[in-house]
């Protein structure tokens, strides 16, 4: 079975190509293995099977508080009103993002891996991973695994260290518009604000849990003031620069036959021939009914998002995002699709 994640900065279109990969029956795709935690602290050492067990399944109590104090994202997926988890008393890990993309049945496919998983022998992380990998393929089908972690292009460099044998596919978007999209997002508004808070405490915790130190309970979400505080547009373009930077950085160091590229307005304006050269890269096929169903899941009015923003912020955004197209221009002109180029979102500003 090939390996390959597809490393993004985010709000760039992953969740839709992840959805479109998912119904290739050649194909296992994964979504948000890694989501909201550090890539690389899920990758070291060796553990055993109960070990592992515990640090996918787990349940990280900001990802519940996130959810119990209403700052749900889009990517929760679990069925939190129905399900058997509930924020308040923990809902594991792998159970809020990941098993919800594969099955209607979150619950039942979770207790199914929980009765194999922590009998497994000690050894490294990473084979735990390529273990787990094989067992959903055995349940859900496909030749080729495709991991999907929305902001992993940070950790291109850990994966491949992990993963050496994994190939990458880099998805990007325009900057200007993926900062817009990052501005309404809370799982990027919180990095950012933090950044400029310069403590996560005051970015992230309410007031009041903040004065009276409440314990027994991981400290109330301040939703409001995450989703309402006033963030320059330019502070997310500095965001998507800097992600973009650092992966270039990184997948510039990887062969040329083990990455490739794909614009989310290419992907838009012509899925089949995307979706076809994505999968001539990972190495499955492209039946008819497939690229049938693909090109009615596209909306091309998402592209551009930011043209009609007022002068002054399309100018400092412009600006923002300046390095970081550079260096994207510079990973797409590695790769150029064989169909008819599409003109840079960007360039038409």
């Amino acid at each position: 079975m090939s390996l390959t994640f597809v490393v993004s900065t985010g709000r760039c279109g992953s969740t839709l190509l992840s959805r479109l990969l998912h119904t290739n029956p050649d194909i296992l795709s994964i979504s948000e293995l890694f989501g909201l935690v550090p890539i690389k602290d899920r990758l070291a050492g060796h553990l055993d099977g109960g070990d592992f067990w515990r640090q996918i399944a787990d349940p990280v109590p900001f990802i519940d508080a996130m959810v119990r104090d209403g700052l749900t994202l889009p990517e929760f997926l679990y069925p939190y009103t129905t399900g058997r988890f509930t924020p308040e008393t923990g809902v594991p890990f792998i159970s809020h993002m990941t098993l919800p993309t594969l099955t209607d049945d979150p619950d039942g496919v979770f207790d199914w891996l929980a009765a194999i998983v922590p009998d497994w022998p000690t050894r490294p992380v990473p084979d735990h991973y390529r273990h787990l990998f094989s067992l959903l393929s055995d349940r859900f089908g496909g030749t080729a695994t495709v991991e999907r972690t929305g902001g992993s292009i940070r950790a291109v460099a850990d994966l491949r260290s992990a993963f050496p044998e994994a190939r990458f596919i880099y998805l990007s978007r325009d900057g200007m518009d993926s900062a817009l999209s990052m501005s309404k997002h809370a799982g990027c508004r919180i990095p950012v604000l933090v950044e400029r808070e310069g403590s996560w405490t005051r970015a992230v915790h309410n007031a009041a849990d903040r004065a009276t130190g409440q314990s027994g309970r991981f400290p109330a979400i301040d939703a409001e003031r995450i989703m309402e505080c006033e963030i320059p547009l330019a502070s997310f373009g500095d965001f998507w620069s800097t992600m973009t930077l650092k992966g270039a950085a990184e997948l510039a160091r990887i062969p040329l036959d083990r990455w490739t590229t794909v614009r989310y307005e290419q992907l838009l304006l012509d899925p089949v021939a995307s979706l076809c050269r994505l999968a001539r890269f990972l190495g499955v096929t492209s039946s008819p009914e497939w690229l049938s169903w693909a090109e009615k899941q596209v909306r091309p009015e998402r592209i551009g998002t930011s043209i009609d923003l007022a002068s002054a912020d399309v100018a400092e955004l412009r600006a923002a995002c300046s390095p970081g197209y550079a260096a994207d221009e510079a990973l797409h002109a590695q790769h150029p699709p064989t169909a008819a180029g599409i003109e840079h979102g960007r360039s038409k500003r």
